[in-house]
């Protein structure tokens, strides 16, 4: 698939989460795609806080996301906001 061949294309990017392992289960004819392991999200680390992120770690986020469309824009994927999750 098209999907599967575009994250492997941006692997290994360090803000970039990796596909590990894509699986098919034929008698559903399902794919399952595996990803690396993940700590939390945005939406996680922002969700019913009480208080402002601290600015410098909102700076931080903001330039890792930033660097991970460039790359996605330099390898010439178009980027749908439509379809972007960022949360």
């Amino acid at each position: 698939l098209r999907e599967i061949q575009a994250i492997r294309k941006l692997s290994p990017h360090p803000n970039i989460v990796a596909l590990d392992e894509v699986l098919f289960d034929q008698p559903t004819g399902r794919l399952a795609l595996v990803f690396e392991l993940m700590d939390a999200n945005l939406y996680d680390l922002i969700r019913g806080r009480q208080q402002p992120l601290n600015p410098k770690l909102v700076q931080s986020y903001m330039y890792q996301l930033l660097k991970s469309l460039i790359t996605c824009i330099a390898m010439g994927f178009s980027i749908e906001t439509s379809s972007l999750k960022i949360f």
